[in-house]
């Protein structure tokens, strides 16, 4: 089967727009089709070749939960919690939104 150069114009010019959009050649391989015997353009390698390496864990540091943060920018220590007429208001203000400890809101009389 013979090629018209028209055709044969037109399959180079998809082949180098495939190469546009980033499929670069890798190995070659000779096909048979509609145009005769041609050079295949294999795709890029997909996946992570490093899949069966597992990674060390990374080191995570604990998340603060916002009543910590408000008793360490207060610099109470548990002890002074239930006195802490700062905290209490910061807790009534945040009862429903944020964790407060339980404890806390029966000693300070915002649950039944």
């Amino acid at each position: 089967m013979e090629i018209s150069a028209a055709d044969q114009q037109e399959y180079d010019l998809a082949l180098q727009m495939i190469e546009h959009l980033g499929f670069s050649p890798m190995p070659r391989a000779t096909h048979r089709g509609v145009f005769g015997d041609t050079t295949l353009k294999m795709s890029k390698q997909r996946g992570n070749p490093n899949w069966c390496q597992p990674q060390p864990p990374t080191p995570c540091s604990p998340v603060l939960s916002a009543f910590e943060l408000q008793t360490r920018k207060l610099g109470l220590s548990p002890d002074e919690f239930v006195t802490s007429e700062p905290l209490k208001e910061w807790a009534r203000k945040n009862k429903d939104q944020k964790f407060v400890p339980s404890h806390l809101l029966q000693a300070w009389g915002f649950t039944s």
